[in-house]
C-alpha cells in the first residue's frame, strides 16, 4: 500500500490523537505538542475539521471531537462487520485455487463454517457452510496459536470424549508449526478410504485414525497429497478471531507450492487481521 501525502497524515494524526483521548479536551498547544505540528499547520487543520464538525471549538478555546465525528463514529459501530472484507477474500482465494475457502469459528469445542466461497472442483471433500463440527485435539493447532498453556489446558480438559496423550501431543506439534510458518496444512492419510465417507461423520467420536493428519514439516520438494490449509485471523486481544480454510484440493502438491499457498492464505489473514482491529499492528505470527 502507497503512504498517504502529508496532509492526509496530519489530519488522520488529529482525529486519532482525539479518538485515543475520548471525553477529554485539548489546547491548541497541547495538539501542536503532541503531534510535533508547526503552528500555522496546526491551525489550518484545526480550523477545516472545525467547520466540517468534525471538532467543536469551546468557549475557552479548547477542542473536543465534533458532532459529525460523532455520527460517523455510530454508524461505523452499528455497521461494522469482519464480513465486509471476508467475503471478498474468500473468492479470491477461491478463484485462485479453485477450491472452498472457508471463515471458521470456534465455538465451545465446535467449529462452525460461517462465511464460505466455492469454486470449480472444490466440492470433494469440502464442507458446506453453516455446518457444525467436532473439532479434534489433532486440528485444533491454528485456533490456539497464541493461547497461553493452561487456557489450552482447559479447553482440552473440558473436551468431550477426552483426547488421548497421542492427540495432545500432535496438537502442541500444530501449534508449533503454525507459529514458525504462519499457516498450517493437512495431508489425506493414506491408511484410509474416504471416497464414500461423508465428511461430516469423519470427525464425530474418538478414533484411533482420522482420515486426514496434520503435517507436521514441510519439505520444498517433496509431494504431499493436501488435504486443507488453515490459517488465523486474530483480534486486537491478539487470540484468534476465526481461521481461513481452503479445501477441496485433489492430488499432489509439491511442498514448495503448498508454502506458496500458505503465504497466500497467511498474507489474506494479516489484510483482515488489519481490518478486524483497526489499527497497524504487527501480525502475531510467526514468532
Amino acid at each position: 500500500m502507497s503512504k498517504p501525502p502529508p496532509g492526509v497524515q496530519r489530519v488522520v494524526a488529529v482525529l486519532n490523537f482525539f479518538a485515543e483521548h475520548p471525553g477529554q479536551s485539548f489546547t491548541f498547544t497541547d495538539i501542536v505538542k503532541a503531534l510535533d505540528l508547526g503552528r500555522a499547520t496546526c491551525h489550518a487543520l484545526l480550523a477545516g475539521l472545525v467547520e466540517a464538525q468534525y471538532l467543536y471549538r469551546n468557549t475557552d478555546k479548547t477542542y473536543v471531537i465534533g458532532p459529525a465525528l460523532v455520527a460517523v463514529g455510530r454508524i461505523a459501530s452499528e455497521q461494522f462487520s469482519p464480513t465486509q472484507a471476508t467475503q471478498p477474500e474468500l473468492r479470491a482465494l477461491s478463484d485462485r485455487y479453485r477450491t472452498a475457502c472457508s471463515a471458521v469459528y470456534l465455538e465451545g469445542h465446535d467449529v462452525v463454517i460461517k462465511l464460505r466461497a466455492g469454486a470449480g472442483r472444490s466440492e470433494a471433500w469440502a464442507v458446506p457452510q453453516g455446518q457444525r463440527l467436532p473439532l479434534r485435539a489433532p486440528f485444533a493447532g491454528a485456533y490456539f496459536a497464541t493461547t497461553k498453556s493452561y487456557d489450552l489446558e482447559k479447553w482440552l480438559d473440558e473436551a468431550s470424549p477426552k483426547p488421548p496423550e497421542k492427540e495432545r501431543r500432535e496438537l502442541l506439534a500444530g501449534i508449533e508449526f503454525t507459529r514458525e510458518h504462519g499457516y498450517s496444512f493437512g495431508v489425506f492419510n493414506p491408511d484410509m478410504e474416504i471416497a464414500n465417507q461423508p465428511f461430516h461423520l469423519a470427525f464425530v467420536g474418538s478414533k484411533m485414525e482420522y482420515p486426514v493428519k496434520i503435517a507436521w514439516e514441510l519439505k520444498p520438494r517433496s509431494s504431499y497429497q493436501l488435504a486443507f490449509l488453515t490459517c488465523p485471523v486474530f483480534n486486537r486481544e491478539r487470540q484468534v478471531e476465526f481461521v481461513l480454510n481452503l479445501s477441496g484440493f485433489r492430488g499432489s502438491f509439491k511442498g514448495e507450492t503448498i508454502a506458496e499457498m500458505g503465504n497466500d492464505l497467511r498474507e489474506a489473514a494479516e489484510r483482515l487481521t488489519y481490518f478486524i482491529n483497526g489499527r497497524s499492528e504487527p501480525y502475531p505470527l510467526p514468532n
